[in-house]
């Protein structure tokens, strides 16, 4: 079964959503779709719209199309998705205790709510699996169709540490499943892919961009940046390790740690530099460029 891994990567998804319009265009099919934090918002928009249809009949590059037009028409400045709290009202949050993020994201929330319906989403013949992390224990949730507020798992993906607001799923508190997987190659690989394509929105390396350290947004976006490309460098070397040992001709092997894991072509496509947009200050026309670099790096990977 092919699989797409969508990786975290917050504004940034715009390359992204650019990548998965290329690689539907150019007869990718998924079966399984993982996302962790902007890739769940992706792959929740994928899967929702292939719900849509008549099973059988899904048109994958008209969705891929709807995906990059949805970025175009709903993503076109941050007012569109978050709201910056004031330095005062962040001080005060802090001060009484009540800290609940630098930005809110009603907007987002709203906008997610009103693109997507959960049945569409438990009906399609594409497997969603969704991360966050659950604050309380730590661990990664990943949501699928058997969960009971499935919308909500979805949401709780999108919410980057300290930046935004503890996303609260009845009286447990999630974050962002990027705190603990980046690209979700393993959740893939256990839900039975047979061939993946993984969409990344960072590269291999952070870079040594400049940032503004009196911003305490773009503080947290870097230190989550360099975070995040680590766990990203681990989740690639788990699937690398995996190939490099598995026989290549889908046989796993009968014992020894990798027991039951089998070879599974892997492609992945990421940006050789880091894309430097923020979240605060983006612009339509970095929406537009952003599609484009992901058409343009997904088609040289498709080859």
């Amino acid at each position: 079964m092919q699989a797409l891994v969508l990786g975290g990567g917050s504004i940034k998804g715009a390359f992204q959503a650019g990548a998965i319009a290329e690689v539907l265009a150019r007869g990718c099919a998924p079966r399984i779709i993982t996302g962790i934090s902007v890739g769940a918002l992706n792959g929740a928009f994928l899967t929702e719209r292939a719900g849509r249809g008549a099973a059988g009949s899904v048109d994958w590059p008209a969705i891929g199309a709807e995906l990059e037009q949805f970025w175009k028409a709903n993503v076109r400045k941050p007012d569109d998705i978050i709201e910056v709290r004031s330095k005062g009202k962040v001080a005060l949050s802090a001060l009484f205790a009540r800290f609940d993020g630098l930005v809110k994201t009603d907007r987002l929330q709203a906008l997610v709510r009103k693109e997507l319906n959960e049945d569409n989403i438990r009906n399609s013949p594409v497997a969603l699996y969704a991360g966050s992390v659950n604050l309380a224990d730590g661990e990664i949730v990943y949501a699928h169709r058997g969960f009971p507020n499935l919308l909500e798992y979805i949401i709780a993906s999108t919410a980057i540490p300290i930046m935004m607001p503890i996303f609260m799923i009845g009286n447990r508190p999630y974050y962002d499943g990027g705190m603990r997987d980046i690209a979700p190659l393993k959740q893939a690989i256990d839900a039975g892919a047979t061939e993946i394509i993984c969409i990344a929105c960072q590269p291999l390396k952070t870079g040594g961009a400049d940032f503004n350290r009196g911003n305490i947004l773009h503080l947290v976006d870097r230190v989550v940046t360099i975070m995040t490309n680590e766990i990203l460098r681990n989740d690639l070397e788990y699937a690398r390790f995996l190939n490099e040992y598995c026989p290549r001709d889908g046989t796993p092997p009968e014992s020894g740690p990798l027991r039951g894991y089998r070879y599974i072509p892997i492609r992945i496509i990421q940006p050789a530099m880091p894309i430097e947009v923020q979240i605060d200050s983006f612009t339509r026309q970095d929406i537009a460029a952003m599609l484009t670099l992901g058409r343009y790096v997904a088609r040289n990977v498709m080859i």
